[in-house]
């Protein structure tokens, strides 16, 4: 049973009270907090210590004195740079500069007060702590301009998530070309790479499309980037995989400006080799990026602005076998954000960006070794859109805090061409490569737009050893979606293959057709209310306790309600034993239970008027402009043309299984960390992850027919049920051909799908040494094991982003040996980044990355589920013979190391820094992906088997210079 069902509603609102009385804290999602305590020299706590904190950039001011305990604590701090000082009369005064207050992590400061005259001011020169000792969040914590001064990294958020502990590169199939050239993806903690959520100053600014990606900001609009890949609180949901959680810039007491060049020629870049499908050699990708900035006070002490203008010209060649495609954009960022202390205790943020631009494709016919030919179309890819955030924190008492906040993202999604009129056609060619024919740009034409409308209100509340952070927040996601194929129709040439399911000779000339269009405006409603307690025990024992309760409201493209799931009940547990009560190392165990909503995908496919056919024919030949000349249009092969979608909204009883149980992983996380000298700490922790249930379509036309004592009743693709995979289904169909719909259940026994399963686990080993005497160096090694017969919500088995209906479930004999080593699974993962400086001026970087090969499958068509066959190379069953899940070993492990140099200069007023980064230095180029389809959809062995599809990204040079004043 699960937790959702087992909590009926009272008790969640007893539990709640409950747990209020008890008291609670959770970080805060854009702000830090300053903790710590005052004591003798003696080792003596001390009462009534004055404590004030000063902003050193803005000049905000806060105190409070220190509690019986000696303790004192600032929590809803802006980031930056803080000056601490203690006054208690008959001891010197005790001061601090340069406290740095960071994003999400408790930073944690202990003074110390000596016996003397209270005008006496002692620096202190005790550190803060590597070890936050109140929280058992994971992943990593960055200042992005630290950051990208000292390491070699890619200047966006997937890179850095990469140098977490836990994470591993997507498939480049899924690298979303949204944005300038693609948005690499991450998988975080074994999930796929559609699981993670992506915050703005506070928004979620995810693709809640299909969970591919966000709206992209560029690097130098963001303060500070948090990724968390497991062990988050109650505030945190929407999400099993991963946060990444990012603050903008703000202004402060000074006017700055400045801008910054990039130019990456591609002159200096290397080629991977050619694969297949792709035409690398003569590949090219030309990048100009500047950021021009300016920020500054509006009123000194009160409100501050900080704006960035990021113009920015790409021209990327893709070169396909047959194609050459040409790729241009030169639209620009924009961003500002707007600070107003109205008083020391009350804050007013707001920012706007827009991440909005054309991108321009320019198709050329191509032969390999032969080069570019004639243009064949044009086509223009609308992407990003407008983005507002308003936040109001304040402090009520000294104990209560309060902050609200209304957010609206935008993301175009438009594919338009003037050839869109034509029919897509493709050839699979004898080589195993699939060949475009025809007049067409867009495989799929879309006039498409997302629009998040979010808005959520946070309380704090201190007293004695108990602090409480609850909260709620609403989301109303809406998805406008017309698309088509190219025409309306694919047509796709192949050859019968020995033993096909028709009964005709092998070689035949057929041709697979497909017919689609669908589309409508649809909604997501989604709200969530969570209470989190931190309740420190004593001084070395901190327990952690916190519910979020969620709600995910679906709805079809006639405004009703299509799946709703509520009472999601997500429990966070954990303690923290710090064994010294020095804030030195910590002891640490978390359980956490993550649900995901369901993705606006699945209403736009399941749930719109969509039309989608299928059917193979015969051909004796073709036309001039490549469409067929069919044998005979009437009888398509097999007598049967598939329907899977009739045109009509279909009603929700028919698509929906009555019983379904929302999509949840739990986690489990113990670990230790502890700091080894005053600038070294080292951790180790065990994750396991495990998933509860999945929500996915299924096809139940077999044992629908079974039911009902009718063989011919459905005929293999009629009936796709949204439902939990492996568990019984209770969904309604007119039986007996009266026209009303009847209550139908089905057994999992009858319906023979396996229970979705995703196991989790991995020992991450972490080192950091932070910057100090002109060096750092931060890394972490992870062994890791993800395993079952379920990735999550993408697919890279086939490259399919059709999030939550994939065709993973489809029929049952799609699951036989389907279990094993999942795509994401990298068994080996070594990261190592630091700097060094000269007295010069002059430094270095590194960034060496060492990680496991993906798993190697064979597809190929079932032998004995004729459903299943249906869908061609999808089965693990090649020859007849049953070929699990992952058992054709991995791909070659791939290693990669960066460089950086740069040197900084003074020019009157301005300084300059001139930097250079090489990418993948030894220009290494492993195989990353493969052709794993052993045999094609007609039966017949596929000769580009375990051919490479994909590799690592090859050598790159990017230059740069910036000037600051």
């Amino acid at each position: 049973m699960s937790l959702s069902k087992s909590i009926p509603w009272r008790g969640w609102v007893v539990l709640c009270a409950a747990l209020f009385c008890v008291n609670t804290f959770a970080g805060d999602d854009t702000h830090g907090f300053l903790m710590g305590t005052v004591a003798t020299s003696g080792g003596e706590t001390v009462p009534g210590v004055v404590v004030v904190i000063e902003n050193q950039d803005t000049g905000l001011k806060r105190d409070m004195v220190t509690s019986d305990n000696g303790t004192y604590r600032f929590p809803a701090l802006p980031l930056g740079k803080y000056t601490v000082t203690a006054t208690m009369t008959g001891f010197q005064t005790a001061k601090k500069a340069n406290v740095h207050v960071g994003l999400g992590a408790k930073t944690t400061l202990n003074l110390t007060l000596a016996p003397g005259d209270v005008s006496e001011v002692i620096t202190v020169t005790a550190a803060e702590s590597l070890v936050d000792t109140t929280s058992t969040t994971f992943g990593l914590n960055v200042r992005t301009e630290e950051l990208t001064e000292r390491v070699p990294v890619v200047r966006d958020q997937t890179a850095v998530a990469l140098l977490a502990p836990g994470s591993t590169e997507g498939d480049q199939a899924f690298e979303t070309e949204d944005v300038h050239g693609g948005q690499k993806l991450a998988s975080l903690g074994g999930a796929s790479v559609a699981e993670n959520a992506y915050l703005v100053n506070g928004l979620n600014t995810t693709n809640f499309r299909n969970g591919l990606g966000s709206s992209t900001v560029p690097f130098e609009f963001l303060e500070e980037l948090q990724v968390k890949t497991g062990g988050y609180q109650a505030e945190f949901g929407r999400s099993t995989g991963g946060v990444i959680n990012t603050v903008t810039k703000s202004g402060t007491n000074e006017f700055h400006y400045g801008v910054t060049l990039y130019w990456e020629p591609d002159s200096l870049a290397s080629e991977s080799p050619d694969t297949i499908d792709r035409t690398n050699s003569v590949e090219e990708r030309d990048v100009m990026d500047a950021n021009i900035y300016v920020s500054g006070p509006i009123v000194k002490d009160r409100a501050f602005f900080y704006a960035l203008y990021n113009p920015r010209d790409s021209q990327t060649q893709d070169a396909r076998v047959d194609q050459d495609r040409v790729y241009e954009s030169d639209d620009a960022f924009w961003g500002a954000k707007f600070d107003w202390h109205i008083t020391p205790n009350h804050t007013l943020e707001l920012t706007a960006f827009s991440d909005e631009t054309d991108r321009d494709q320019t198709n050329y016919d191509f032969v390999r070794g032969s080069g570019r030919g004639d243009l064949s179309g044009t086509a223009t890819h609308q992407r990003g859109g407008d983005n507002l955030i308003a936040k109001y924190t304040g402090t009520i008492t000294p104990t209560l805090f309060v902050s609200a906040q209304f957010g609206k993202n935008k993301f175009n999604r438009t594919s338009e061409s003037p050839l869109d009129v034509n029919p897509r056609i493709t050839e699979i060619a004898a080589d195993g490569s699939n060949l475009n024919l025809g007049s067409w740009v867009n495989r799929s034409v879309s006039e498409a737009e997302d629009e998040r409308e979010a808005m959520r209100l946070d309380l704090d509340w201190y007293v004695q050893n108990h602090s409480i952070r609850a909260g709620f927040d609403f989301e109303t996601n809406t998805s406008f979606d017309k698309t088509n194929y190219s025409g309306d129709i694919w047509w796709r040439y192949e050859s019968a293959g020995a033993g096909n399911i028709w009964g005709i000779a092998e070689g035949t000339p057929i041709v697979r057709e497909r017919v689609f269009r669908g589309g409508g405006e649809f909604e997501v409603k989604t709200t969530a209310i969570y209470i989190q307690d931190s309740w420190a025990i004593n001084e070395k024992l901190t327990l952690n306790v916190g519910l979020r309760n969620e709600t995910f409201d679906n709805r079809n493209a006639e405004g009703n309600t299509f799946i709703k799931v509520d009472n999601q009940i997500a429990p966070r547990i954990g303690f923290i034993y710090d064994p010294k009560g020095d804030s030195s190392s910590k002891i640490y165990a978390n359980f956490g239970r993550y649900y995901l909503p369901i993705a606006s995908n699945t209403n736009i496919r399941m749930s719109g008027a969509e039309f989608f056919t299928e059917g193979y024919y015969e051909v004796t030949g073709r036309n001039g402009d490549d469409s067929p000349i069919f044998a005979d249009h009437n009888s398509p092969l097999g007598g049967d043309i598939s329907i899977f979608g009739d045109g009509t909204v279909p009603d929700t009883s028919e698509i929906l299984d009555t019983s379904i149980e929302p999509m949840y992983q739990d986690e489990f996380v113990i670990g230790y960390e502890t700091k080894i000298s005053e600038n070294w700490s080292v951790g180790v922790r065990g994750v396991h992850r495990t998933l509860g249930e999945a929500i996915e379509d299924i096809a139940v036309d077999a044992a629908l027919n079974e039911f009902v004592g009718d063989p011919d009743f459905a005929h293999g693709f009629d009936f796709y049920v949204l439902t939990n995979p492996g568990t019984d289904l209770t969904f309604s169909v007119d039986t007996d051909g009266d026209g009303d719909l009847d209550s139908v259940t089905l057994t999992a026994e009858a319906l023979g799908y396996p229970k979705a399963e995703r196991e989790y686990y991995a020992a991450e080993f972490t080192f950091q040494r932070a910057w100090e005497n002109n060096w750092m160096i931060q890394g972490s090694y992870t062994w890791a094991h993800s395993y079952g017969n379920y990735e999550g919500w993408v697919r890279s088995d086939n490259g399919q982003d059709d999030a939550g209906i994939t065709t993973n479930f489809d029929q049952p004999g799609l699951l036989d040996g389907g279990y094993g080593n999942l795509p994401n699974d990298r068994r080996h993962n070594l990261k190592v980044f630091g700097a060094y400086a000269l007295d010069s001026g002059l430094s270095f970087g590194a960034n060496l990355s060492v990680r496991s090969g993906r798993p190697q499958n064979a597809f190929g068509v079932h032998p004995t589920d004729e459903f299943a066959a249906a869908y061609g190379q999808e089965s693990f069953y090649v020859g007849g013979q049953l070929v699990p899940r992952g058992s054709q070993g991995t791909t070659p492990t791939v290693s990669k190391v960066d460089l950086s140099a740069q040197y900084p200069f003074t020019v009157g007023n301005g300084q300059i820094n001139l930097r250079m980064d090489i990418f993948n230095v030894f220009d290494f180029d492993e195989v990353t992906q493969v052709v794993e389809t052993a045999e094609q959809d007609n039966g017949s062995p596929d000769p580009a088997y375990l051919t490479p599809r994909f590799y690592q990204t090859p050598r790159t040079v990017r230059f740069s210079a910036q000037l600051r004043f």
